[in-house]
């Protein structure tokens, strides 16, 4: 399983949408990550909303299901099962 990056190894980077959307020297761009954002709204909306102290959660558990699949309960045991070798 691969290791998640911690908020140290992220390098931040921008994009100056009034110049272009995808800077043409980096190739750095906000596609990737506007999507996702609008997967995981599209899918609350879907569940009749949210509620404001849960949303974390929400947000927690689509991010989790996109990584795993969308069978929790025999993903949890696959997942612990690889974290854990008996």
């Amino acid at each position: 399983m691969a290791s998640v990056p911690s908020a140290a190894e992220y390098r931040i980077q921008r994009v100056n949408h009034s110049l272009n959307f995808v800077d043409p020297t980096t190739g750095v761009h906000t596609q990737n990550i506007e999507c996702m954002w609008s997967k995981a709204k599209k899918k609350q909306k879907q569940g009749h909303g949210t509620s404001d102290p849960l949303f974390p959660s929400y947000l927690q558990e689509y991010l989790w299901r996109r990584k795993y699949g969308d069978k929790p309960f025999e993903n949890i045991f696959a997942h612990i099962d690889e974290v854990y070798k008996v």
